[in-house]
């Protein structure tokens, strides 16, 4: 009746839609173009995108406004040829955001990846809750802190530290027992001075603590410093392992590894918990901690920083690697921190990387004996950093803690040695 009552031969009416839709298809190429920084269309600012979108929106209402003019159709009846295509257009960039979707992401669904995120808001919150109750403990007296804890001010805090280091490593080494893991300690230097006092009393005590549970020992100090710091470390700007860094540790371990390329372990759970780390599972990630070194990071469905999942029953040796930030590997992508880089250079073993920054003993045991064990490990790495026991202040424990942060109070030993350095 359309066509009839305004002698409009269907000819120029399909036409007319497909001149409709095709200007369309141009604002949503010109506007992806602008989103996505694509410079194959001479999209080079979002100012020229805009322009080019404005000029071609006032292009297409002079357009329909002379063809309707032509065909002597009243406006009203516009909407006849804007509603299919705009149904086709949206159906068209549904179907085109899914595909790109499906392409870039390692969810199957969307809602999976926003639930993710909504705990990762949550997560946040949770974090600067706990990073408001330290706030008794400006930053400056925190520094005079980590330095006054070697020194004799702080004999007592350190006493009480290495005390319940002690004790959750003895946790941790029982279970270990229990489960015919091999367990070595992995000592990685990372004062930036060989002769700090601070990293001689870590490495004494580490190495008398792996001799006392008799548990082997690998410190790494002997010819760390004879490259410059700058080069295993990404100093100036942080002081993180680097590359060569992680490299470096690769070399080491591996002499270690090689001696027990046969051993395995006898035990097996018939049951394990879905997540096996402390990662969120399936995270494909960008993380902007500092905004000038971005980072992605990837994790298994396990929730462990590593691109494939863990099969059960195991086929090959299984590495456990449990650690802080140095095992972790900020400002890295996975394939560069040493866990990773293991695992690429055996064919016959793999090894999983279960570090988290800011961990330290407690947070590693209560994984290892909660989740991490059920990798059913044939060995698993202990790494130790001289920070491990900086990471018992109770304000340390507050923003990292695994479990409970925010609920730390300073024992009487913090307490009297906060004191003493606010005088």
């Amino acid at each position: 009746m359309l066509f009839k009552r305004h002698n409009v031969s269907k000819e120029r009416f399909i036409l007319f839609g497909l001149l409709v839709l095709a200007v369309m298809f141009r604002l949503v190429e010109l506007y992806l173009a602008w989103h996505t920084g694509d410079r194959d269309g001479k999209i080079t600012t979002p100012f020229f995108s805009f322009g080019m979108i404005l000029l071609y929106v006032v292009l297409a209402i002079i357009g329909m406004i002379v063809i309707l003019k032509m065909l002597s159709i009243p406006i009203k009846y516009v909407i006849f040829a804007l509603f299919p295509a705009m149904a086709l257009l949206f159906c068209t960039e549904l179907a085109l955001r899914m595909i790109f979707y499906q392409q870039q992401s390692k969810y199957t669904f969307a809602l999976s990846e926003m639930k993710d995120n909504i705990q990762h808001l949550f997560f946040e919150q949770r974090v600067k809750q706990a990073v408001a109750g330290t706030e008794d403990v400006p930053q400056e007296i925190r520094s005079k802190l980590f330095e006054a804890l070697y020194k004799e001010e702080g004999h007592a805090v350190l006493t009480k530290f290495q005390k319940e280091y002690e004790q959750q490593f003895a946790a941790l080494v029982q279970e270990a027992n229990a489960i015919r893991t091999k367990l070595l300690v992995l000592y990685i230097p990372s004062s930036p001075n060989v002769h700090d006092p601070a990293m001689a009393i870590c490495r004494k005590f580490y190495q008398e603590l792996a001799i006392r549970y008799q548990v082997d020992y690998l410190d790494l100090t002997e010819d760390w410093y004879d490259y410059p710091i700058e080069w295993s470390t990404l100093l100036p700007e942080n002081s993180h392992l680097s590359r060569f860094g992680n490299r470096r540790i690769v070399e080491k371990l591996s002499a270690y590894l090689d001696q027990y390329s046969a051993y395995r372990s006898p035990i097996k759970f018939d049951q394990r918990p879905s997540v096996l780390g402390d990662l969120n599972p399936n995270m494909n990630a960008i993380y902007t901690v500092k905004p000038e070194m971005v980072y992605r990071v990837i994790s298994n469905k396990q929730g462990f920083r590593m691109e494939h999942d863990l099969t059960f029953p195991k086929e090959q040796q299984r590495i456990l690697v449990l650690g802080d930030s140095f095992t972790f590997g900020p400002y890295l992508p996975n394939w560069h921190c040493y866990p990773n880089l293991l695992d690429k250079q055996y064919a016959d073993k793999e090894v999983i990387n279960a570090g988290i920054a800011g961990y330290t003993i407690t947070d590693e045991a209560s994984l290892f004996m909660g989740r991490a064990k059920y990798v059913e490990p044939d060995i698993t790495i202990l790494q130790v950093l001289d920070n491990d026991l900086l990471g018992l202040f109770y304000f340390m424990r507050n923003q990292f803690d695994r479990k409970q942060p925010g609920t730390f109070h300073p024992s009487q030993e913090e307490s009297d040695l906060i004191a003493a350095l606010r005088q």
